[in-house]
Formats: structure tokens, C-alpha cells, sequence
């Protein structure tokens, strides 16, 4: 996806949830959608994954986040990790890989060489810090 497709879709999700100001607040966002919001102490897992799981109605998106832990884990790192999750679930290639059963994990200061980690990451600065 081009930047511009990215920054336009993190656009209009915020305007479709009001979001007016630099205070984004993730963990709301991903709850207004109805995803299933998981806190917890994941270790040297993940920092946040996203999956969908099968099931009546069509299935349901989970969104794992490790909890904040100062200083390994800012409270800032947690919500860059947790948008950045959402833009796998907004942008519509992304979510098309997510509905295919596999799910996708994410590792605070790694450097990810694949297109799909990069857009998300493009899409949590936009969600976060937008024009």
C-alpha cells in the first residue's frame, strides 16, 4: 500500500470515532470495534498480537498487549504497539490475512523488513500523531 492509502485510512478511522486530538487512545479504539481487548505479562512473546478467531456469527478479533512496565515498557511503547496491531485489523489487505486464521505478533525495537509490518507501523504513526 502506498503511505498516502495508509495515513488516509488512519484519516478516516479517526473521524469515524470523533478522535479530534493528539490523545488517541488505542485500547478504546480497538474496544469500540468490538475487539476483545487481552492485558497481560506475555514475557519475551510478543508485545501485542492480534488474531481472528472462528466462530458463531463470523468469528471474533483478539488483541493480546503486554502490560506496561517502566522503563522496559513504556506506557508509550504499549500504545504504539497496540496501534500498530490496529492497522493490521483497519487496513484491508491486512485484515484479509488476519481472517485467514493466521495470526500476527508484534516485538517493541525490532526491525522489521516485511511490507505488511512496515505499513502497520505507518499506520500507528498516523493513528497517533496524525497531520
Amino acid at each position: 500500500m502506498r503511505q498516502s492509502e495508509i495515513e488516509r485510512t488512519a484519516e478516516e478511522v479517526l473521524s469515524a470515532h470523533g478522535l479530534t486530538s493528539l490523545s488517541v487512545d488505542p485500547l478504546a479504539l480497538a474496544r469500540q470495534e468490538g475487539i476483545h481487548v487481552l492485558a497481560g505479562r506475555y514475557g519475551e512473546c510478543f508485545d501485542a498480537r492480534i488474531e481472528h478467531r472462528d466462530g458463531p456469527g463470523g468469528g471474533r478479533y483478539y488483541l493480546f498487549y503486554a502490560e506496561e512496565e517502566p522503563p522496559h515498557r513504556p506506557a508509550s511503547a504499549v500504545r504504539f504497539s497496540v496501534a500498530h496491531e490496529l492497522g493490521h485489523f483497519f487496513l484491508a489487505p491486512h485484515r484479509d490475512y488476519l481472517l485467514s486464521g493466521t495470526w500476527h505478533g508484534r516485538h517493541a525495537g525490532f526491525i522489521y523488513d516485511d511490507r505488511l509490518e512496515r505499513e502497520a507501523d505507518s499506520f500507528a504513526k498516523a493513528l497517533l500523531a496524525p497531520r
